[in-house]
């Protein structure tokens, strides 16, 4: 009997401390570097035809590779983190472009809304290039 009441003592004592142990290690699986929001999610690069479509980006299709130019989108854009709560992100140098149309969605999670992938358009606005939501 004192064998089976010194084991659900222990059994206990490790039951309550794996709560702690979790939040002891940066607040969480949402925490971020600092203690902040940022789930950490890696995820993966890929560039989707926008809902609109044209004839050499189809809507819902993968995006074409085009020849890097003045009409084409080329790096992805350095993205500022939210201060104290996610990391910047460098510019993702590409070899080859992207037409007018083409949706890009980035590996790392938008700085402003947990959970969601960060994405980009190609778009012509006055001269072509990404634009990314925040």
């Amino acid at each position: 009997m004192l064998t089976t009441t010194r084991s659900i003592k222990m059994l206990a004592a490790i039951i309550l401390a794996l709560p702690l142990a979790a939040c002891s290690s940066g607040g969480g699986a949402n925490a971020g570097p600092d203690g902040g929001m940022d789930s950490g999610r890696i995820y993966t690069l890929t560039f989707t035809c926008g809902p609109t479509g044209s004839s050499e980006c189809p809507a819902g299709e993968p995006c074409p590779e085009v020849p890097l130019s003045s009409t084409s989108c080329g790096d992805l854009p350095a993205i500022a983190g939210r201060p104290g709560f996610t990391p910047d992100h460098e510019a993702i140098p590409q070899s080859t472009g992207r037409p007018v149309g083409c949706s890009a969605a980035l590996p790392y999670e938008n700085p402003y809304y947990e959970g969601e992938q960060q994405t980009c358009a190609c778009m012509d606005l006055g001269g072509i290039k990404w634009v990314c939501a925040l």
